[in-house]
């Protein structure tokens, strides 16, 4: 899973996210999992969308 992450506790959280209403694992999923591949600068100029 990932660096620093022991599978336990990977899976007590996969188990958690479960347990939440749909729409809510839908939101977790599009915040951590569902991002567009790409590079983003930070310099002077940056500013978030």
């Amino acid at each position: 899973m990932t660096s620093g992450m022991a599978d336990s506790d990977a899976d007590e959280l996969k188990e958690r996210i479960q347990n939440l209403p749909q729409e809510l694992q839908d939101h977790i999923f599009e915040y951590t999992i569902a991002i567009e591949p790409g590079v983003i600068t930070i310099d002077k100029n940056y500013k978030p969308s």
